[in-house]
């Protein structure tokens, strides 16, 4: 009897072991499924958003197309050049996102203001001298203020 004791009882504490690990390891089968459709949810939701931004993006390239074909931008463009203000391309964009502001050449570096705003433009005047100095200064103003407020 004691033999078929040590028999049962070596049978039995494995298997119940055996059938503990078991479980432990469905448990685990069952949390990572419930990770894993968490994250293919969160997956989709960023694959919408995504889908969402490349809409508005190319939405906001038609628009900016068709207003670089009006007239009111021909008139703003033709301002501009004709004034030679050293506006920022980069200001510039970032105030009227959407808008294409690469047809600038290469002098117009500088933001001279801080709202693109072409009503303000007056027409140009003839150089003065020390005028070249007196505007390199407002720019030098005009960095170090846009500067201190970031």
């Amino acid at each position: 009897m004691g033999d078929e004791l040590n028999h049962l009882y070596l049978n039995y504490v494995p298997r119940e072991e055996l059938m503990r690990a078991n479980r432990r390891l469905e448990e685990a089968k069952v949390e990572l499924g419930l990770c894993q459709a968490s994250s293919q949810v969160k997956i989709d939701k960023l694959k919408a958003q995504l889908t969402e931004a490349k809409s508005e993006l190319s939405d906001a390239k038609c628009l900016a197309e068709k207003f670089s074909k009006t007239e009111e931008f021909v008139v703003m463009q033709n301002k501009i050049m004709e004034c030679g203000v050293n506006w920022s391309v980069r200001q510039a964009s970032i105030e009227h996102p959407g808008i294409d502001f690469s047809f600038l050449p290469i002098r117009f570096k500088a933001a001279c203001d801080n709202n693109f705003d072409d009503t303000r433009l007056e027409p140009c005047s003839p150089a003065k001298e020390g005028d070249q100095e007196q505007f390199h200064d407002s720019l030098e103003m005009n960095r170090v203020d846009s500067d201190m407020s970031s």
